[in-house]
C-alpha cells in the first residue's frame, strides 16, 4: 500500500457553492478534504479484516480448548476482543475464566484471564489484546467453570478476531 498523503491543511475545509450563491446554506466540504477523508476511510477498512466471531450463550460447563477457524492466513498481528458475562447466578458461589492460546515464533503462548467470581448477572470480564501469530496459526479458547450447585451458573462468551496487518 502506498504512503498516504498528508491532510490538505493549506486548503480550506469548506467551499462556497458558486453555482447557486443564493442558497440558504451555500457551503460544503471542500473537494480536497473529501478526497483525503475518503482515502483515509478506505485505508482503515482495508487494514482491519474481521476474520471470525464466536458467540456462545447459556453455557453451564467448562469448555475444552476449541479452535477458532481463521482459514489459511499469513503470519501477522491479530486483535482479539472478548466479553465474558455471568447470565444466571448460582445462589451460593461460582466462577468462570477464559484462556486464549496461540503460537508465535513456534512457541506456545497463552493468556488466562482472572476468574469472574462476583456471582451476579452483572459480573463480567472483557478485554482486547493484539497478538503476533505464525502462518496458519491456530487460536484457541477454553473456559474453566465452577458452580457450587453444578450447572446452575450460566455464562455467555463472545470473541471476535480481526487481522490488523
Amino acid at each position: 500500500m502506498t504512503v498516504m498523503a498528508s491532510p490538505p491543511a493549506q486548503t480550506s475545509l469548506i467551499e462556497l457553492d458558486e453555482t447557486t450563491p443564493t442558497r440558504r446554506l451555500p457551503f460544503y466540504l471542500a473537494k480536497a478534504w473529501l478526497l483525503w477523508l475518503y482515502d483515509l476511510i478506505l485505508r482503515v477498512q482495508s487494514a482491519l479484516q474481521l476474520l471470525q466471531t464466536v458467540t456462545l450463550l447459556n453455557q453451564h460447563a467448562a469448555i475444552g480448548a476449541t479452535a477458532i477457524a481463521l482459514g489459511g492466513m499469513s503470519a501477522g498481528i491479530l486483535r482479539v476482543a472478548w466479553y465474558l458475562r455471568v447470565t444466571t447466578r448460582d445462589p451460593v458461589s461460582s466462577s468462570v475464566a477464559l484462556t486464549l492460546a496461540w503460537t508465535e515464533g513456534a512457541q506456545a503462548c497463552s493468556l488466562s484471564g482472572a476468574a469472574v467470581t462476583g456471582n451476579l448477572v452483572t459480573s463480567l470480564q472483557s478485554g482486547v489484546i493484539e497478538i503476533a501469530v505464525d502462518s496458519n496459526a491456530v487460536l484457541t479458547y477454553a473456559t474453566a467453570y465452577a458452580s457450587n450447585t453444578p450447572g446452575v451458573m450460566q455464562y455467555s462468551l463472545r470473541i471476535s478476531v480481526t487481522k490488523v496487518n
